[in-house]
């Protein structure tokens, strides 16, 4: 992670430890930022991966504002990113101000999918859905058992109709590469 990448991260947790209100796990994360000039890319707006990068900032603050970061320590928990699907609208240009939105969409018995929205002028510039999971010493933890040990009991959210069909579309990349690897 590059230096001014670890600043806006830890300078983040700060402001939401300190100054950022607590929140429930079916709230909507906000963060306002800014492009920087090491955000660009060649084509001088917003790098695509640094996209990735910057929701990473929105997926802590997320865990951090909900209260889960508190399970997360005490059980020595570990937060893993294990799929991203993710696509670009609009780009976002050098100085612009954005909005990183960063919410729970729904999970199942192993994962949380986060959908994670840039936005300016309520526009959405890009739009991203990230499949997480949390482990303890490499193995999954339910996200059931998560929720009922921050005292939420909760169902998930239905998920929107094209939700199901990106995840079919994930299980056939999966027997794709499962295929490919037998065959090396």
């Amino acid at each position: 992670m590059a230096m001014n990448l670890i600043f806006r991260f830890f300078f983040n947790i700060l402001k939401n430890l300190i100054f950022k209100r607590p929140m429930e796990i079916n709230e909507t994360s906000i963060i306002s930022m800014r492009v920087l000039p090491t955000d660009l890319d060649l084509n001088f707006h917003m790098n695509n991966g640094r996209y990735l990068t910057i929701m990473d900032i929105g997926r802590t603050e997320l865990v951090i504002r909900s209260g889960l970061h508190k399970l997360v320590i005490a059980e020595k928990l570990s937060a893993v990113a294990s799929g991203i699907n993710i696509n670009f609208f609009k780009p976002l240009a050098p100085l612009e101000k954005y909005e990183l939105h960063t919410s729970v969409l729904t999970w199942d018995e192993s994962w949380f999918y986060l959908k994670q929205e840039f936005i300016k002028d309520n526009q959405i510039k890009a739009s991203a859905i990230a499949k997480v999971i949390f482990l303890k010493k490499g193995k999954r933890v339910k996200p059931d058992y998560l929720l009922k040990k921050m005292g939420k009991e909760v169902s998930p959210p239905k998920a929107p109709e094209y939700f199901q069909s990106m995840l079919n579309s994930e299980k056939g990349m999966i027997n794709l590469v499962k295929e490919f690897n037998k065959k090396s």
